[in-house]
């Protein structure tokens, strides 16, 4: 039996030094300060066991209004949790979030106790509809405030050859989203330490974990990792620090080697900039600590016919100019005629999406009790001689073909 022990805004991550939610600056930051909540959210959580069908809630951020319809000031956020109350299919549960415009200009602290309620109330809309402990939904919040807002995250100590050493990882995610690490050495009793200057790790504790996997000694003075390991295995580059001992008999520590920056591989990178002090916050951008002053719940009704298009993904070594020609095609679902057009099913939600990490190249749909799900399922391969806008129009054609064949409907309208 699975466990929910997780929550997580999607995207997760992003290049350094790039927007994780493109042409969107609010739901940008939206993104990046959520990451630190999340796993903080999402430790609490896993120590409570709550059995569950699948372990992961996925929150998407949805600034563009294509889930949730309800205008917000940048203090607000709208939250509709579960999107559908039909059983799972996608592996994980989702719900949305609507980020409103100003919310990058609100101060750290501001931003932080917004995120947090939306958050919470998109984990307690899910428990509501799948009958989960709420009571461990509060820990969870808690344990969030306790930590000052800040994941922190420590690996196991490795000790040096010769014992006269010890070394572990420890790891705090930054309002930009990417963690930073540095390699903290002490004696061999503990009573003296020192630490290393911060290197870039990844987005996720995860990463990190990934990330403390790759710390050893290569001798009994010289220890290396590689701090920042994405999801598929790409790293930055190695970190390689020297120990000796310094006048008082603690460890002294000298960086040989800096790690490279997460960003795009065909990108100038930039040295990064040291990560802003939070300012206190004023009149105007402060919010209180309490659900009801920021967030919003709505739930799915059962009555409303609408074609949702979700996105997708991965992105990599997908052509730019198809998916994004499969995104502007999604929003243009999202308008009265075609409302009409799914008007007469049976099933309230029409859910239109991508994936790119598949075996092979296929048009896939599946009714469920509340939900119809439709996604074009594509391999990077398939998509290497082809004009990519002609090819994202025909597997969109195809996919509204099948599911009008699937539900007995009218033939589809004609995208323009």
């Amino acid at each position: 039996m699975p466990y929910f022990r997780t929550v997580e805004v999607y995207p997760t991550s992003g290049w350094w030094g790039t927007r994780w939610h493109e042409h969107d600056r609010d739901g940008d930051a939206f993104a990046k300060v959520s990451r630190g909540i999340c796993d903080a959210y999402s430790g609490s959580l896993g120590d409570h066991a709550l059995p569950h069908t699948v372990s992961t809630l996925r929150i998407f951020i949805d600034t563009d209004g294509r889930l949730v319809r309800v205008p917000a000031d940048p203090r607000r956020t709208v939250v509709m949790s579960p999107l559908s109350t039909d059983r799972v299919w996608e592996g994980f549960e989702s719900a949305a979030v609507r980020v409103a415009s100003g919310f990058a200009d609100l101060v750290l602290d501001a931003q932080r106790r917004v995120i947090l309620e939306a958050v919470h109330a998109a984990v307690r809309g899910l428990a509501s509809f799948r009958g989960l402990d709420p009571s461990a939904l509060e820990a969870a919040r808690r344990a969030v405030i306790d930590a000052d807002f800040v994941f922190t995250w420590a690996s196991e100590w490795k000790s040096s050859p010769g014992r006269r050493w010890r070394a572990r990882c420890v790891f705090r995610t930054m309002p930009d989203g990417f963690g930073r690490l540095v390699l903290e050495v002490t004696d061999g009793d503990g009573t003296k330490r020192a630490t290393s200057p911060e290197q870039v790790a990844f987005t996720t504790v995860e990463g990190y974990r990934r990330a403390a996997r790759t710390l050893r000694w290569t001798a009994a003075d010289r220890l290396e990792v590689v701090p920042c390991v994405d999801f598929v295995g790409h790293d930055a580059g190695l970190c390689a620090v020297a120990v000796d001992e310094g006048v008082d008999g603690a460890p002294r520590l000298r960086l040989l080697q800096s790690a490279g920056l997460p960003g795009r591989p065909d990108a100038a990178i930039e040295e990064p900039s040291s990560t802003p002090e939070p300012r206190e916050p004023d009149s105007r951008s402060a919010v209180r600590d309490g659900p009801e002053d920021t967030v919003l719940w709505v739930v799915p009704d059962p009555a409303e016919r609408r074609i949702l298009g979700i996105g997708g993904g991965p992105t990599n070594d997908v052509p730019e100019l198809y998916w994004r020609t499969l995104h502007d095609l999604f929003d243009r679902l999202d308008s009265p005629e075609w409302a009409a057009w799914w008007a007469p099913s049976s099933v309230p939600t029409l859910q239109v999406s991508w994936w790119a990490d598949v075996a092979q190249d296929r048009l896939f749909v599946r009714r469920g009790k509340d939900k119809v799900i439709a996604r074009i399922e594509r391999t990077p391969a398939g998509l290497r001689d082809v004009d990519p806008v002609q090819a994202a129009r025909d597997d969109l054609d195809g996919l509204l073909a099948l599911v009008q064949r699937r539900m007995g409907l009218a033939n589809p309208p004609v995208l323009s």
